[in-house]
């Protein structure tokens, strides 16, 4: 008789894990953006479409680049040079620096 009710509390004790673990792992919704965040997107996205209307009603006149004050401007940029960045083993010692071991007596 004991083994027959320990096999039914094991059954039964089965049972139920393996409900929760339905319950918890298929039944579950799957995860969405809350309201406020939806909210807040479509809030940019409108923002968004209104600029992008406000700019392509913008038109530029392109004389402006052909007149003769935009002519009379100087370019004082100076062309930079590419160079390596950094050493190849920045755990090297560097060259030049004299270290002195520290000696422990």
């Amino acid at each position: 008789m004991k083994s027959l009710i320990k096999n039914g509390l094991f059954f039964l004790s089965l049972a139920l894990i393996v409900w929760f673990g339905y319950v918890v792992f298929y039944r579950a919704e799957p995860a969405t953006l809350s309201e406020s965040t939806q909210s807040d997107a479509r809030i940019k996205q409108e923002e968004f479409l209104v600029k992008l209307k406000e700019l392509q009603g913008l038109h530029l006149n392109a004389d402006f680049f052909k007149g003769k004050n935009f002519m009379s401007l100087v370019d004082y940029s100076i062309q930079v040079v590419n160079e390596p960045a950094g050493r190849p083993n920045p755990f090297a010692p560097v060259p030049g620096l004299v270290t002195k071991p520290v000696v422990k007596k």
